[in-house]
């Protein structure tokens, strides 16, 4: 039972009310005062313990008995139909000829409020690497310089300043290991992006690890002949995400949004200070900063033993 917010008893009082009223005692004007309501209230619950016992004491639905203006079976079929045709609440209603509120709140009852949730969602396909190296997750993520502490380059009026200067984080993570590289460089063009492998591969070599096979989206970078031919000089594997499914590359995507909500959004005075605090945040994140998927260890945990 859901009692009122704003109800001056609840059960337990308006069985009071009542068996002082069958006591007959006192006036129900006095009853009424005692408990800080009116009479009339005093007299419903009497009535209602009359006709239903202790049951008519608790609190009912305010739905009302009848609605002659609710949608018949035939119109909610309709709604269903529509959008199972991929018809927008804005389309429906006009071709019903109802309010296009009725019909979102029917889409809501019906399951159908999204355009998506006509689709059954796929299931979570989770793997992972059986060894440190055997693939490396390569991501961008672009960045907005700032001058003053905040978030985003904001000027006085309120609104993002044109020209604020971009920069582009460059982020890598082993699959099996979850060990993470990142930094931040002023272009996302094939030049960078090799220069950022190059950089990769020197990390994890420090660390012990050889990469084999790396996992990108299908960015024009990437795709270039240019590190088509880096990849290969260095001879490693490349894969490709499938278009439009950025989960394929979850890892690094899972990995930008830690980094940008343990370092980039942080309160800095500026994007340099900002960029300057990343390697030590990195060094956190390897060697100390608990992974739920590796049973809440550092992903330094899984890397090879060096001596």
């Amino acid at each position: 039972m859901n009692i009122h917010s704003l109800a001056k008893t609840t059960p337990v009082g308006r069985l009071q009310i009542v068996q002082l009223a069958h006591s007959a005692r006192e006036p129900l004007s006095r009853i009424a005062q005692s408990f800080h309501v009116s009479t009339t209230t005093v007299r419903k619950w009497l009535r209602r313990f009359q006709a239903e016992g202790f049951a008519g004491l608790a609190d009912r639905s305010s739905r009302p008995h009848r609605s002659p203006r609710r949608l018949n079976p035939a119109q909610v079929a309709l709604i269903r139909q529509a959008r199972e045709l991929g018809w927008v609440a804005t389309k429906i209603s006009q071709a019903l000829n109802l309010a296009r509120s009725t019909v979102s709140l029917w889409l809501t009852r019906l399951g159908l409020a999204r355009l998506t949730d006509l689709r059954p969602r796929e299931p979570v396909l989770r793997y992972e690497a059986a060894a440190p190296g055997e693939l490396v997750h390569f991501d961008v993520k672009k960045l907005r310089g700032f001058t003053h502490p905040g978030r985003k380059f904001i000027d006085d009026g309120g609104r993002r300043l044109r020209g604020a200067p971009r920069s582009y984080l460059h982020v890598c993570i082993d699959d099996h290991s979850r060990l993470a590289f990142a930094q931040v460089l002023e272009r996302e063009n094939a030049q960078a992006s090799i220069a950022f492998l190059d950089a990769a591969l020197s990390f994890f070599s420090k660390h012990g690890v050889r990469v084999k096979r790396l996992l990108t989206d299908n960015g024009s970078a990437y795709r270039s002949k240019e590190m088509a031919r880096a990849v290969a000089a260095l001879k490693l594997r490349h894969s490709f995400t499938r278009v439009r499914r950025p989960q394929t590359n979850g890892k690094a995507e899972r990995f930008i949004r830690t980094a940008m909500t343990e370092w980039g959004y942080l309160l800095f005075e500026s994007s340099a200070q900002r960029d300057a605090a990343l390697p030590g945040w990195l060094q956190f994140y390897n060697e100390r900063r608990p992974h739920s998927a590796l049973g809440f260890k550092p992903p330094a945990s899984r890397l090879p033993r060096r001596e």
